[in-house]
């Protein structure tokens, strides 16, 4: 059923519009806390839309909602798809994509502090540098994405214009939390894992982590941090 997915975008909405039209208070101080966590969301609702799970009744609607989940954290999602899935086909081994991602990324414990801009440096590494794993006959596809990113990015522009405040508490704060709780379950998910040769067989289950979490914040994450049984049964939904 879809019907848990449907609600999850409507509580998304309805966090958002709360903290645009509140004053400010402890309550609304708990909502951005809680818009950060939804922003986490946002990027596994990518991450399902990629493997056509989030909206499963509707491929084109699963495919609207993944561009713009996608484009609000600043991702291409067609390039995303097809790099996640070069990641499903290659985990941890020397043909990896976000292995080598990884290895290009800057070294040091303050990376950590730095994670807001550590998700604009992989945002960007994965939209430029990730296009070579897009087919031809999906180029139009990748095109139209790099389109609806665009305009939300203009969207975003004119709401930081017309609106700073509700800009920075509904969308700035949340996109930072989101950088510093995502960062973590991103490091984590193949942590200390063995890189082995492309021609070396491997048990996908013994080189991915699930992380462990209350129940729920896990759905509040969509789930996000079970990571290993997603590698398991990749088609598996949220």
């Amino acid at each position: 059923a879809d019907w848990p997915s449907v609600l999850y975008l409507l509580l998304f909405i309805i966090n958002t519009l709360l903290i645009v039209g509140l004053p400010w208070s402890f309550a609304k101080t708990v909502l951005i806390v809680l818009q950060g966590f939804f922003f986490v969301g946002l990027l596994e609702m990518t991450h399902q839309c990629v493997h056509y799970a989030f909206i499963a009744t509707s491929r084109k609607i699963n495919e609207a909602v993944g561009l713009l989940a996608a484009s609000l954290i600043g991702i291409n999602m067609v390039t995303y798809r097809f790099f996640h899935l070069e990641h499903h086909r290659h985990t941890c081994d020397n043909l990896d994509p976000e292995g080598h991602l990884y290895a290009d990324s800057p070294k040091g414990r303050w990376f950590v502090a730095g994670a807001p801009i550590a998700h604009i440096y992989v945002a960007l590494g994965i939209n430029q540098l990730a296009g070579r794993y897009v087919p031809e006959s999906k180029k139009p596809e990748w095109w139209r994405a790099r389109v609806v990113l665009m305009m939300t990015f203009i969207a975003l522009a004119m709401w930081a214009y017309a609106s700073p405040l509700t800009f920075v508490q509904a969308y700035l704060i949340p996109l930072c939390l989101f950088a510093w709780f995502d960062f973590l379950f991103s490091q984590a998910e193949h942590f200390g894992a063995p890189i082995r040769d492309t021609e070396t067989a491997c048990n996908v289950a013994s080189v991915s982590y699930d992380i462990t979490v209350n129940r729920w914040m896990s759905h509040l994450l969509l789930n996000r941090n079970l990571h290993r049984v997603h590698h398991v049964w990749p088609r598996t939904r949220w």
